[in-house]
């Protein structure tokens, strides 16, 4: 089974994520096919949205810790034409993550860009122990996901910021704390929460979430993990138990928890406010300006176009030349806050190389914002 995967974009940086709800992990972590068994995940970045090619990279191998690292397989060698024992997959006993934060373009090796298109994609591999199998793996299609790096969009405020720690408050005499880890602000939802960490067999830890504003069990004792990775993903924040060196607990720690001991704690989502979406019009802008014949960004060089950066969600924007001649008139009503122009006038011809006016209207907020832009073919 292939994982599902969710990208959330940042300024200068996207967040990738495979394991939203339980229900996705187990889909692919569970699923068995004959004597092929879960592994672990690869993450690649791709140059094209359609397919993986050579020119595309490896960006991480996240695969369970049992000693099944690099695997080999039986495979076709081109340059000797032989079938040669080839490594397939990169493990290393790094543990099951199912998040990954990108701020770096492998296949540049350049800081991602806001406003430039992405693509990666995630499959899931799976391996079988058994000796007189062939092919000792299989890995699932990609999921393969565009993403576009942005700051927050217009009139947007984030309570908390990745990597965030959420106040927690604890009854109880236990040696160990809770802590939830803010992995996607924008997940994160205007609730309260209850964990509940107790022993069980008396050497065994079992802890409970729940979310007290729904009134609802997000999941009932169960073991804490073994590893750090394994930590549970909810609405926006990852559950972490930590002793007083701010080390992981785990099962093999269940003296430092005393009877049943209650964590509580609150997050806060994101925050639209018109007043700030009309002070954030200022941020409006173009790029490139000047045009110089290509736009840097475009992952196809062959497109010409501009784009419009920091708009709300319905903006009318009318260009002028400098004889105050309207020449394109372009309109937004999604929750984009990108607009591109393609250098096109409205009768679909390419303008000339010069100076040129834009207006911007925005009816939704009762401003305005007037920009120049230089156009040289």
């Amino acid at each position: 089974n292939a994982p599902r995967v969710k990208a959330t974009e940042f300024d200068g940086k996207v967040l990738l994520n495979w394991g939203t709800t339980p229900q996705l992990i187990e889909h692919v972590e569970d699923y068995q096919y004959r004597d092929y068994k879960f592994e672990g995940y690869n993450i690649y970045q791709l140059t094209s949205i359609h397919q993986y090619t050579s020119e595309s990279k490896r960006l991480a191998t996240y695969d369970r810790i049992n000693n099944v690292r690099i695997i080999f397989d039986e495979c076709f060698d081109t340059e000797s034409g032989a079938i040669l024992s080839m490594p397939v997959q990169l493990g290393s006993d790094s543990g099951v993550k199912r998040f990954m934060v990108i701020e770096k373009d492998a296949i540049t090796n350049q800081n991602l860009v806001n406003g430039r298109e992405y693509y990666f994609g995630i499959s899931a591999y799976y391996y079988s122990s058994k000796n007189d199998i062939a092919p000792r793996t299989l890995e699932s299609s990609l999921t393969i996901v565009k993403v576009v790096p942005q700051a927050s969009k217009p009139g947007v405020t984030l309570p908390f910021m990745m990597g965030d720690r959420l106040t927690v408050t604890q009854s109880g005499e236990s040696n160990v704390a809770v802590i939830p880890v803010v992995i996607n602000p924008f997940d994160l939802k205007d609730a309260a929460y209850e964990v509940t960490l107790s022993v069980r067999n008396e050497n065994e830890i079992v802890w409970s979430l729940k979310n007290t504003t729904a009134d609802s069990a997000l999941f009932s004792e169960k073991q804490l993990p073994e590893s750090e990775e394994e930590y549970p993903y909810f609405d926006g924040f990852q559950l972490r138990v930590m002793n007083s060196s701010d080390k992981d607990v785990s099962q093999r720690a269940a003296n430092q928890v005393s009877g049943n001991s209650t964590y509580t704690f609150t997050s806060k989502g994101p925050v639209y406010e018109k007043s700030q979406a009309q002070k954030d019009a200022a941020k409006i802008t173009v790029y490139p300006n000047p045009y110089y014949g290509e736009n840097s960004i475009a992952a196809d060089f062959s497109r010409r176009y501009i784009t419009f950066y920091h708009l709300p969600r319905h903006a009318i924007i009318r260009i002028f030349n400098l004889s105050g001649v309207l020449v394109r008139t372009l309109e937004k009503t999604d929750e984009s806050q990108f607009l591109t122009w393609d250098l096109l006038n409205d009768h679909n011809r390419k303008i000339a190389s010069g100076m040129y006016i834009v207006h911007i209207d925005m009816p939704e907020l009762g401003v305005e914002k007037i920009l120049k832009i230089a156009i040289v073919h």
